[in-house]
């Protein structure tokens, strides 16, 4: 069946009839860019326009190509005559049925012109509404090409509403396309390049070409935040999407795919085609032996990447203060799909251990203190330092991903027998004497030795530093002179708060009494060492008696009371 040749006064388009029925199956009317653009794939085309133009009688929208044109014999066998298709049986070609140019009625233009020429041919063809066609010979051009331009009478309302839904029909289903396709605005004077690398939004993807297919795998997990690209991905969904020549074919924002679930992919392939309804792709041998190499890739290679990647990061994220996109990594390893095992899971360490900044969990496992299990630190402190020297490794991690890695290694039951991962800061206390004294500082300490004395408690000496950890909460603890101050938390609650004459007073100049007391010292140094030792006395051992308040006091006035 062909168009009918020749004039016709009539313009309208039929209610009904096997064209209008072609044009109705396309549910997206701007599908038309689709159909052109893939025309001009399939005819060599290495670079293609779509143009907008709003006129003072039509706007022009116009699809130019730089392919192999169309002979005669060709615009009046394949253009103008429904289902008769140059395409058939080659596989090369993404369509294959000769229905595609009709869509260029679905926005009921007017008008549709195609200019075409090729060698030293040149042709004009006028389609109306009615599908009455005219046919003269066209103006002859250098090289080969396709021009198809549609007339409508828009409003400037309508001419904004037609550039915005154009610019999408292109990234919908155009963006991943072989060749170079631009968006011109020529009113605006805008050029827009429209084409996309074939990419999905993951944390994580691997890519491999087969067979003249190109395969893209990604992960879902970590991949918040990362959507908002061109595919529109909603955070935490999957995607699925097939492509001929770069041209969609189906996309699915929440496949349901046996054994994908979190995983993003896109396949390029020449072999996939899609259905004649356009609208999905064609589930043959093709399709399913495409769905078996997306598995392979999702379960070996793409996991291998993860990890590869995850211990890179550990080791950059143990260099250098930044740790954000090993925990991304680290979730997307500890999700229930993947099953990171001991032996493949690096962590960064908070301090440096023998020369190492980042292990593996089963590596970490080993090397653990004895029966403290193991233990992770939010932040790099003196403490992890500290148990670094000692041989005990520090976990670098945010308490949410100890959480996930609890959840994970507790169930796999890797060694957590003595509990679970524990922040450092509720096990160890660290007290890091000031390496140089301030002159305040030593006039205050030795006051406090003084008032000390008067209250017959012997000490070695007075220090002011820092208290990190479990012990910070304290503003003055003890320790034993000839150790290093690390101490645990079941050592503070029993030993760090006696005082004896092999035993150091240990203030914590950071804390607000501390604080306080250094700045009030300059001008009531007395009075200052006094309400300090009182604080600390209240905090560990309880109010002063009736006998220590008195000796306290007399010791301050330089009276016998």
């Amino acid at each position: 069946m062909a168009y009918r040749s020749g004039k016709s006064k009539a313009v309208k388009a039929p209610e009904t009839g096997l064209v209008q029925d072609m044009v109705r199956q396309f549910a997206d009317p701007y599908a038309f860019l689709r159909e052109l653009v893939q025309n001009s794939i399939d005819a060599g085309a290495s670079r293609i326009t779509v143009a907008i133009e709003a006129g003072e009688d039509d706007t022009l929208t116009t699809v130019r190509d730089d392919g192999s044109g169309m002979t005669r014999d060709v615009v009046e066998s394949a253009l103008l005559t429904l289902f008769s298709s140059t395409k058939e049986g080659d596989e090369s070609k993404v369509g294959k049925y000769g229905v595609g140019f009709i869509s260029v009625f679905a926005l009921q233009p007017s008008t549709v012109r195609v200019d075409t020429w090729c060698d030293s041919e040149a042709w004009s063809i006028e389609l109306k509404p009615d599908h009455s066609w005219k046919l003269r010979k066209g103006r002859r051009r250098k090289g080969s090409g396709t021009v198809v331009t549609l007339f409508q009478q828009l409003d400037a309302d309508a001419v904004s509403e037609h550039r915005t839904a154009c610019e999408r029909s292109l990234m919908r289903w155009c963006r991943h396309a072989e060749v170079p396709i631009f968006l011109v605005d020529k009113n605006a004077r805008k050029r827009r390049k429209m084409n996309r690398e074939l990419t999905v939004d993951a944390l994580v993807s691997v890519t491999e070409h087969h067979e003249g297919a190109t395969y893209v795998v990604g992960l879902t997990p970590g991949a918040e935040g990362l959507s908002d690209g061109p595919d529109q991905i909603p955070d935490g969904a999957d995607f699925a999407g097939f492509y001929n020549r770069g041209l969609t074919l189906y996309e699915s924002r929440r496949p349901t795919f046996e054994q994908l679930e979190d995983v993003r992919f896109k396949v390029r392939s020449p072999k996939l085609a899609h259905t004649l309804s356009r609208d999905n792709v064609r589930r043959d041998k093709h399709w399913r032996k495409t769905m078996r190499r997306v598995s392979r890739l999702a379960k070996r290679e793409l996991r291998r990447a993860l990890f590869e990647e995850l211990e890179q990061e550990a080791v950059r994220a143990g260099e250098t203060r930044y740790k954000d996109r090993y925990e991304l990594l680290a979730r997307a390893g500890l999700a229930e799909r993947i099953k990171a095992s001991k032996r493949e899971f690096w962590v960064p360490l908070a301090a440096p251990l023998d020369g190492e900044v980042a292990l593996k969990w089963s590596t970490i496992n080993r090397k653990r203190m004895l029966r403290s299990g193991l233990l992770y630190s939010p932040w790099r402190t003196g403490v992890c330092r500290e148990l670094a020297r000692r041989g005990v490794p520090v976990i670098w991690a945010s308490p949410e991903l100890v959480h996930s890695m609890n959840l994970r290694f507790g169930e796999q039951g890797i060694d957590l027998t003595f509990g679970q991962l524990t922040d450092v800061a509720d096990s160890y206390g660290l007290l890091e004497p000031t390496a140089h004294p301030t002159p305040v500082e030593t006039r205050l300490g030795a006051a406090i030795t003084e008032l000390l004395q008067a209250l017959e408690v012997p000490v070695m000496r007075v220090e002011f530093g820092r208290i990190e950890g479990a012990s910070s909460k304290f503003c003055a603890l003890t320790y034993e002179h000839d150790e290093t101050p690390l101490l645990s938390a079941r050592k503070l609650r029993s030993s760090s708060r006696r005082l004896s004459e092999s035993r150091v007073l240990f203030f914590d100049n950071r804390s607000e009494p501390g604080k306080a007391a250094l700045s009030c010292a300059e001008e009531d140094l007395s009075g200052a060492a006094a309400l300090l030792l009182r604080y600390a006395w209240v905090e560990s051992w309880g109010p002063l008696n009736a006998e220590q308040n008195d000796r306290l006091l007399s010791h301050q006035l330089g009276v016998s009371l």
